[in-house]
Protein backbone atom coordinates (compact mmCIF):
# COMPACT_ATOMS: atom_id res chain seq x y z
CA UNK A 1 0.00 0.00 0.00
CA UNK A 2 2.84 2.39 0.81
CA UNK A 3 4.35 1.86 -2.62
CA UNK A 4 1.04 2.54 -4.37
CA UNK A 5 0.40 5.59 -2.19
CA UNK A 6 3.88 6.95 -2.92
CA UNK A 7 3.08 6.83 -6.64
CA UNK A 8 -0.55 7.99 -6.58
CA UNK A 9 -0.96 10.05 -3.40
CA UNK A 10 -4.08 8.12 -2.45
CA UNK A 11 -4.43 9.68 0.99
CA UNK A 12 -3.90 13.31 -0.05
CA UNK A 13 -6.92 15.40 1.05
CA UNK A 14 -8.71 12.22 2.10
CA UNK A 15 -11.43 12.58 4.73
CA UNK A 16 -12.99 9.10 4.45
CA UNK A 17 -11.47 5.68 3.80
CA UNK A 18 -13.07 2.25 3.44
CA UNK A 19 -10.78 -0.79 3.62
CA UNK A 20 -12.45 -3.99 2.41
CA UNK A 21 -10.73 -7.21 3.43
CA UNK A 22 -8.88 -5.27 6.12
CA UNK A 23 -7.51 -8.16 8.23
CA UNK A 24 -4.89 -8.26 9.65
CA UNK A 25 -4.95 -4.44 9.63
CA UNK A 26 -1.77 -3.21 7.94
CA UNK A 27 -3.65 -1.11 5.35
CA UNK A 28 -5.73 0.42 8.14
CA UNK A 29 -2.51 1.38 9.93
CA UNK A 30 -1.23 3.03 6.75
CA UNK A 31 -4.55 4.87 6.30
CA UNK A 32 -4.49 6.12 9.89
CA UNK A 33 -0.89 7.29 9.61
CA UNK A 34 -1.20 8.88 6.15
CA UNK A 35 -4.45 10.78 6.69
CA UNK A 36 -3.06 12.58 9.75
CA UNK A 37 -6.43 14.05 10.76
CA UNK A 38 -8.45 12.78 13.69
CA UNK A 39 -11.53 13.79 11.71
CA UNK A 40 -10.84 11.31 8.91
CA UNK A 41 -13.42 8.54 8.99
CA UNK A 42 -11.65 5.20 8.49
CA UNK A 43 -13.68 2.01 8.35
CA UNK A 44 -12.33 -1.51 7.88
CA UNK A 45 -14.44 -4.54 6.97
CA UNK A 46 -13.48 -8.21 7.07
CA UNK A 47 -14.89 -11.61 7.95
CA UNK A 48 -11.89 -11.99 10.27
CA UNK A 49 -11.06 -9.85 13.28
CA UNK A 50 -8.35 -7.26 12.78
CA UNK A 51 -6.09 -5.69 15.31
CA UNK A 52 -7.79 -2.77 17.03
CA UNK A 53 -6.54 0.63 15.93
CA UNK A 54 -7.54 3.74 17.85
CA UNK A 55 -9.76 6.00 15.76
CA UNK A 56 -10.65 3.28 13.24
CA UNK A 57 -14.09 1.69 13.06
CA UNK A 58 -14.12 -2.00 12.23
CA UNK A 59 -17.03 -4.04 10.97
CA UNK A 60 -16.83 -7.80 11.22
CA UNK A 61 -18.76 -9.13 8.25
CA UNK A 62 -18.68 -10.50 4.72
CA UNK A 63 -18.83 -7.79 2.04
CA UNK A 64 -20.74 -10.26 -0.15
CA UNK A 65 -23.53 -10.05 2.44
CA UNK A 66 -26.08 -7.27 2.01
CA UNK A 67 -26.14 -6.82 5.80
CA UNK A 68 -22.42 -5.98 5.87
CA UNK A 69 -22.86 -3.42 3.09
CA UNK A 70 -25.77 -1.87 5.00
CA UNK A 71 -23.56 -1.60 8.11
CA UNK A 72 -20.93 0.19 6.02
CA UNK A 73 -23.45 2.70 4.71
CA UNK A 74 -24.80 3.26 8.22
CA UNK A 75 -21.27 3.90 9.51
CA UNK A 76 -20.63 6.49 6.77
CA UNK A 77 -24.01 8.10 7.55
CA UNK A 78 -24.72 9.29 4.00
CA UNK A 79 -21.21 10.62 3.51
CA UNK A 80 -19.50 9.86 0.18
CA UNK A 81 -16.22 7.94 0.45
CA UNK A 82 -12.93 9.45 -0.76
CA UNK A 83 -10.93 6.22 -0.96
CA UNK A 84 -12.05 2.61 -1.22
CA UNK A 85 -9.34 -0.02 -0.81
CA UNK A 86 -10.04 -3.68 -1.49
CA UNK A 87 -7.52 -6.35 -0.63
CA UNK A 88 -10.25 -9.01 -0.69
CA UNK A 89 -9.76 -12.33 -2.40
CA UNK A 90 -12.01 -15.36 -2.51
CA UNK A 91 -10.82 -18.73 -1.28
CA UNK A 92 -8.89 -20.14 -4.22
CA UNK A 93 -9.62 -23.62 -5.53
CA UNK A 94 -6.62 -23.96 -7.83
CA UNK A 95 -8.92 -24.23 -10.85
CA UNK A 96 -8.05 -21.12 -12.88
CA UNK A 97 -11.42 -20.72 -14.60
CA UNK A 98 -13.38 -21.02 -11.35
CA UNK A 99 -10.97 -18.82 -9.41
CA UNK A 100 -11.03 -16.19 -12.17
CA UNK A 101 -14.83 -16.06 -12.12
CA UNK A 102 -14.92 -15.75 -8.33
CA UNK A 103 -12.29 -13.01 -8.30
CA UNK A 104 -14.10 -10.93 -10.89
CA UNK A 105 -17.45 -11.44 -9.20
CA UNK A 106 -15.88 -9.89 -6.11
CA UNK A 107 -14.16 -6.97 -7.88
CA UNK A 108 -17.35 -6.20 -9.81
CA UNK A 109 -19.26 -6.01 -6.53
CA UNK A 110 -16.62 -3.57 -5.24
CA UNK A 111 -17.00 -1.53 -8.44
CA UNK A 112 -20.80 -1.42 -8.14
CA UNK A 113 -20.53 -0.32 -4.50
CA UNK A 114 -17.92 2.29 -5.46
CA UNK A 115 -20.04 3.76 -8.24
CA UNK A 116 -22.84 4.40 -5.76
CA UNK A 117 -20.80 5.53 -2.76
CA UNK A 118 -17.51 7.03 -3.94
CA UNK A 119 -16.97 10.79 -3.93
CA UNK A 120 -16.71 12.20 -7.48
CA UNK A 121 -12.99 12.90 -7.05
CA UNK A 122 -12.47 9.66 -5.15
CA UNK A 123 -10.26 6.70 -5.84
CA UNK A 124 -10.71 2.94 -5.69
CA UNK A 125 -7.90 0.38 -5.40
CA UNK A 126 -8.82 -3.27 -5.96
CA UNK A 127 -6.78 -6.42 -5.78
CA UNK A 128 -7.14 -8.53 -8.89
CA UNK A 129 -5.19 -11.46 -10.24
CA UNK A 130 -3.62 -12.01 -13.63
CA UNK A 131 -6.23 -14.28 -15.15
CA UNK A 132 -5.87 -13.47 -18.83
CA UNK A 133 -8.86 -11.76 -20.36
CA UNK A 134 -10.66 -11.24 -17.05
CA UNK A 135 -8.28 -8.58 -15.76
CA UNK A 136 -8.15 -6.82 -19.15
CA UNK A 137 -11.94 -6.76 -19.35
CA UNK A 138 -12.25 -5.40 -15.83
CA UNK A 139 -9.67 -2.70 -16.56
CA UNK A 140 -11.70 -1.64 -19.62
CA UNK A 141 -14.83 -1.59 -17.47
CA UNK A 142 -13.12 0.67 -14.93
CA UNK A 143 -12.07 3.00 -17.77
CA UNK A 144 -15.76 3.49 -18.65
CA UNK A 145 -16.43 4.98 -15.22
CA UNK A 146 -13.14 6.62 -14.18
CA UNK A 147 -10.95 9.29 -15.76
CA UNK A 148 -7.71 7.43 -15.02
CA UNK A 149 -6.98 3.73 -14.51
CA UNK A 150 -3.64 2.07 -13.79
CA UNK A 151 -2.50 -1.50 -13.23
CA UNK A 152 0.35 -2.08 -10.78
CA UNK A 153 2.13 -5.06 -9.32
CA UNK A 154 3.94 -3.70 -6.26
CA UNK A 155 7.51 -4.77 -5.65
CA UNK A 156 6.31 -6.05 -2.26
CA UNK A 157 4.24 -8.74 -4.04
CA UNK A 158 5.96 -12.06 -4.59
CA UNK A 159 7.20 -12.45 -8.17
CA UNK A 160 5.39 -15.77 -8.56
CA UNK A 161 2.13 -14.28 -7.26
CA UNK A 162 -0.58 -13.38 -9.76
CA UNK A 163 -1.62 -10.56 -7.40
CA UNK A 164 -1.91 -7.11 -8.95
CA UNK A 165 -3.80 -3.93 -8.15
CA UNK A 166 -6.03 -1.74 -10.27
CA UNK A 167 -6.13 1.91 -9.27
CA UNK A 168 -8.98 4.07 -10.60
CA UNK A 169 -9.30 7.81 -9.93
CA UNK A 170 -12.00 10.42 -10.53
CA UNK A 171 -15.47 9.28 -11.53
CA UNK A 172 -16.63 10.43 -14.96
Amino acid sequence: MLEIDDEFGLFNNCSSVLDLGCAPGSWLQVAKRKTKSNRTLIIGVDILRSQLIQGVTQIEGDFLDELAREKILTAFNGRKIDLILSDMAPNLSGIKVVDGENIFKLVNLVLDFSLENLHKNGCVVVKAFETGTGSREFRKKLAKYFEKVWLRKPLASKKVSAEQFLIAKTLK
